[in-house]
């Protein structure tokens, strides 16, 4: 799932789904109760044949969850998917994005906001100009809530009187 959101305004958000559902060649008896699935699963099934260009960011979004999903994918690539979502849709995605861990699917996440990660996230890897510079394996997550704190350094000095990065 793209951090830029991509549909066709013109379309419904079940004209949307259903087209990437024929894109991935799923059966064509079982398209209509995938859409309705995935609608409801994103919360956004009251809106379902609602044109794409009324949408909210936020709906959007969750409309972008949705496609990403409708091929019911082993892995799920994620950029930036809190992007546009008020906070409590920002803690329904978190839950979704565990239950989807839970029925065995990888979730992979791109995102800047360490925070959001540190609520979802098993491991993490960080990545600087295409290296890894930095691994947490799963085994090593602190409890919920503890937080996770990273050593920061910067390329040049702090001026004085300039707050603490410890």
């Amino acid at each position: 799932m793209p951090d830029t959101l991509g549909v066709w305004e013109s379309l419904t958000a079940r004209e949307i789904l259903t087209q990437m559902a024929r894109f991935y060649r799923l059966p064509a008896p079982g398209i209509g109760q995938r859409v309705s699935d995935m609608l409801e699963r994103v919360r956004l099934g009251g809106l379902a044949d609602q044109p794409a260009r009324v949408l909210s960011r936020g709906q959007q979004q969750r409309l972008s969850l949705a496609r990403a999903l409708i091929h019911d994918p082993s892995v799920l690539l994620l950029d930036e998917p809190a992007s546009g979502l008020d906070p409590g849709s920002r803690v329904e995605l978190r839950i979704l994005l565990r239950q989807l861990a839970a029925e065995g699917k990888a979730v992979v996440v791109s995102s800047h906001v360490l925070n959001e990660l540190d609520e979802v996230a098993d491991g993490a890897v960080f990545v600087n100009k295409g290296r890894t510079v930095r691994h947490r394996p799963p085994h090593r997550r602190p409890p919920r809530g503890a937080g996770t704190q990273f050593p920061v350094r910067t390329l040049l000095p702090l001026p004085p009187n300039s707050p603490s990065l410890a």
